[in-house]
C-alpha cells in the first residue's frame, strides 16, 4: 500500500517514496503499534507500506491542480487545445468530495470501499475519454449547424439546438447525473441498431431514435426537453460515425 499526502511527514526527510521498513526503529514500532489496532492484526509487514509525499502545494493546491489539467490537456491535445480547465477541475473536485463524504462506518467489505470511496482506473480512462471527446465538440457542432442549414432549419431553431449542445457540453462532465447518463446509453444503444438509410437527414436520425426510445423518453420530459434530447443524439450519432 501507499500512503500519499501533501503535508510533511515528522518523521523523515522530504523524499518522493519512503518505504516504511526503512525508517527508524522507534518510528516503525509507532506506526506498527497503529495498524495492528486499527485491523486487529498480529504482526505487520512495513516493508509493504510505502509513504510519498506530493508536489500538491498545501495552501494554494487548487491553482496548483488547474496547471496540472492545462499541462496534462496540453500533452494530449496540443497547445492549441480549446478545453475549458474549470469544467473539468469542479467535476474533478465534486467527485473526490462525494468519496470522501461516504460514511466510513457503512463500508462493509472492499468492494464497498473501491465502489464508494475510490475513484479507480476506470473512471480516470472514462475521464480522458471524455476530454477527448470534448475537444472535437466544437468542431462536430460546426459540421452539424451547417447540414441543418442546409435541411431548412431556422435561426431560432439553431440557436436553441446550439444553447442545449453547449449546456449538454458541460453537464456530461457530472459523474453524478444519472438520469443523464442512463439517457445517453439508451440513446448510443439505439443509434448502434438503428438502419437510417444511405445519406440520412439530421431530422430523420433524430426523429428515428426519439421514436426508438419514446417510452423511456415519456419518463423524462419533466427533466430534458426536446431540444436537449436533440442535442444528445446529435452529438452520439458524430462519435458513432
Amino acid at each position: 500500500m501507499r500512503f500519499v499526502t501533501n503535508a510533511y511527514f515528522s518523521f523523515f526527510d522530504p523524499a518522493p517514496v519512503t518505504i516504511a521498513g526503512q525508517l527508524e526503529k522507534k518510528v516503525q514500532a509507532k506506526i506498527a503499534k497503529a495498524i495492528q489496532a486499527q485491523l486487529r492484526v498480529g504482526t505487520v509487514d512495513l516493508n509493504d507500506l510505502q509513504l510519498e509525499q506530493s508536489s500538491l502545494s498545501v495552501d494554494d493546491h487548487e491553482k496548483h491542480i488547474r496547471g496540472i489539467l492545462h499541462s496534462f490537456f496540453e500533452k494530449l491535445f496540443g497547445s492549441k487545445h480549446n478545453i475549458a480547465v474549470s469544467p473539468w477541475y469542479q467535476s474533478i473536485s465534486d467527485q473526490i468530495k462525494v468519496k470522501n463524504n461516504y460514511p466510513s462506518e457503512q463500508v462493509k467489505s472492499f468492494d464497498d470501499f473501491i465502489r464508494n470511496k475510490c475513484i479507480t482506473k476506470s473512471e480516470i480512462d472514462d475521464f480522458v475519454q471524455r476530454a477527448n471527446n470534448s475537444h472535437n465538440s466544437r468542431d462536430n457542432w460546426d459540421d452539424i449547424r451547417s447540414q441543418l442549414q442546409t435541411e431548412g432549419f431556422g435561426f431560432q431553431e439553431l440557436i436553441k439546438l446550439q444553447r442545449s449542445w453547449q449546456k449538454y457540453v458541460a453537464d456530461r462532465l457530472d459523474y453524478d447525473n444519472n438520469a443523464l447518463k442512463n439517457l445517453e446509453r439508451d440513446i448510443s444503444k439505439a443509434l448502434s441498431t438503428a438502419s437510417f438509410g444511405d445519406s440520412p437527414t439530421l431530422r430523420v436520425v433524430t426523429s428515428s431514435i426519439r421514436k426508438d426510445i419514446s417510452k423511456k423518453l415519456s419518463k423524462l420530459t419533466n427533466i430534458f426537453d426536446s431540444n436537449y434530447i436533440d442535442s444528445i443524439i446529435l452529438w452520439q450519432y458524430c462519435e458513432q460515425l
